[in-house]
C-alpha cells in the first residue's frame, strides 16, 4: 500500500507517456520536426578541408565557448604548452606535433589559430584574411603592453647589460 505524496514505482509507467512517445516518433519520420543535429551536422559538411604544413585538417565549425574565450588569449602568448592544448581540441591530438616536426613557427601558428577561431566564430576566412586578423589582434596587444611579438634569442648570445 502506498502511502499519501509516493510516487508510483517505476515499473508502473503511465501508458500515456508510451502514447506522447510514438506521437513523437511519428513527428520526427513525417518531417514535421525540425531536426537540428541533422542541419548541425550538414553544416560541418559545407567547410573545405586545408593542408596546413603536411597535414589535412577541416576548419571547426563551432567550439565550446571557454576554448573561443582561451583562442583570443593565446593569440599573444609565447607559451607552447597552451598552443598544444588548443590545437589538440581543435584539430586533433598529433596535430602540433607533426607540424613542429615539418617547421612551424610561432607566428605562422597563431596564424593558423586565427583562422580556426573565425572559422568557429561562422566566418570564412582565407589564410590571408586570417594574417590580417593576427597581425591586427597583436598590434592591440602590444599597445595595451599586455604582450611583445614573440623574438627568439640568437643560441649562445648572452644579453649585454652595457648601456648605450
Amino acid at each position: 500500500m502506498r502511502r499519501a505524496g509516493e510516487s508510483k514505482p517505476v515499473t508502473e509507467l503511465d501508458p500515456s507517456v508510451y502514447a506522447e512517445l510514438d506521437a513523437e516518433l511519428d513527428a520526427i519520420e513525417a518531417g514535421e520536426v525540425l531536426d537540428w543535429d541533422a542541419f548541425w551536422s550538414a553544416q560541418s559538411e559545407k567547410v573545405k578541408p586545408a593542408r596546413i604544413r603536411g597535414v589535412v585538417v577541416k576548419p571547426p565549425v563551432d567550439m565550446p565557448l571557454s576554448v573561443v574565450r582561451k583562442l583570443d588569449s593565446v593569440m599573444g602568448s609565447t607559451d607552447e604548452a597552451e598552443h598544444k592544448e588548443l590545437l589538440a581540441v581543435i584539430f586533433g591530438a598529433d596535430v602540433f606535433d607533426t607540424w613542429e616536426t615539418n617547421g612551424m613557427g610561432l607566428r605562422e601558428m597563431q596564424v593558423v589559430l586565427a583562422w580556426a577561431g573565425a572559422h568557429m566564430r561562422g566566418e570564412s576566412v582565407t589564410f590571408e584574411e586570417a594574417l590580417a586578423l593576427y597581425a591586427k589582434a597583436a598590434a592591440e596587444l602590444e599597445r595595451a603592453g599586455k604582450a611583445k611579438p614573440a623574438r627568439p634569442k640568437a643560441p649562445g648570445r648572452a644579453r649585454s647589460s652595457r648601456k648605450k
